[in-house]
């Protein structure tokens, strides 16, 4: 502690301590960044693993999106400790070390161990090692190199934006949702647990995936929404997976899916609306191929 009070004096620039003066020697008796390095491996000299320490730092002491991480750290002590300029720390290159792509094998991602990886995710993750007390390791299946039907960003009423479909096999549908603008959502109140008789205490906000045949029939779907709305900021991107199950009497493709955003509290079942680029609405839907 003392080295790191002698060193920092030099500096007469007031930059914000508080917690990173006693979190980040803690990263570093974990081996935090070189456990992330080893297995998932640098490229082009960018380190995966010093990534993942700053981004737990930021978490731990003053959460940000990820494109405001690299403001975040121009003001603390963090660009002087690890000897990279803050600006190196934009979204892209966080978000590169999140999930580790290895090209056209299969690719890796880190998790904490603890709280369990909870359905649906659990059962897309492939096999896992543990690595060190707090963190496992999971191999992700091959992604399916089919490009996504969805030519460009489309942006909903409520602030979401839907950024990519992608389908990894057949019955398998990946989204992708960046939060392009503050989240309008429904209230939320605070409600005990369990809730009162008669108060709603579900979600507000959920993604409906209808799997559609050719005369427009709905065959099946997978609807809902794997992340808190409430812990969502601008700039944050996130993960849907929708899987269908086809019964034996369906009819014949070709098939859609019709995807959307709704509020599922009963008696109030609103959809968000999709916006052209002046803001106008378009329909409560986007219609995504299967093919």
């Amino acid at each position: 502690m003392a080295q790191w009070v002698a060193f920092l004096s030099g500096y007469q620039i007031a930059r914000f301590m508080g917690g990173i003066l006693f979190l980040y020697p803690i990263l570093k008796e974990l081996n935090v960044a070189e456990i992330v390095d080893k297995y998932c491996p640098k490229r082009t000299g960018e380190s995966h693993g010093l990534a993942i320490a700053v981004l737990v730092l930021n978490r731990l002491t003053a959460p940000r999106p990820l494109y405001k991480v690299a403001q975040w750290m121009v003001f603390t002590i963090l660009p002087l400790v690890v000897g990279v300029p803050a600006a190196k720390f934009n979204d892209d290159y966080l978000g590169r070390a999140l999930v580790w792509s290895s090209g056209d094998e299969s690719s890796t991602v880190l998790l904490a161990s603890w709280p369990p990886v909870a359905s649906p995710i659990d059962d897309f993750l492939g096999s896992s090692e543990e690595v060190s007390p707090s963190l496992t390791r999971y191999t992700l299946p091959k992604v399916s190199s089919r490009q996504s039907p969805i030519s460009s960003p489309t942006r909903f009423a409520n602030g979401l934006e839907l950024v990519e479909a992608r389908w990894t096999d057949e019955t398998t549908l990946l989204t992708f949702w960046r939060v392009a603008g503050p989240l309008d959502l429904p209230p939320v109140p605070i409600v005990a647990n369990p809730p009162p008789p008669d108060v709603y205490s579900g979600p507000r906000l959920k993604v409906f995936a209808h799997l559609l045949a050719a005369d427009g029939t709905q065959v099946g779907g997978d609807d809902g929404l794997w992340v808190d709305p409430l812990t969502l900021r601008p700039g944050d991107y996130f993960v849907q997976v929708h899987r269908f199950e086809l019964p034996a009497e369906s009819p014949a493709g070709p098939y859609v899916v019709r995807l959307g955003l709704y509020d599922p509290k009963p008696g109030e079942e609103m959809r968000w609306d999709v916006l052209d680029g002046a803001g106008e609405a378009l329909a409560d839907h986007v219609l995504v191929s299967a093919d």
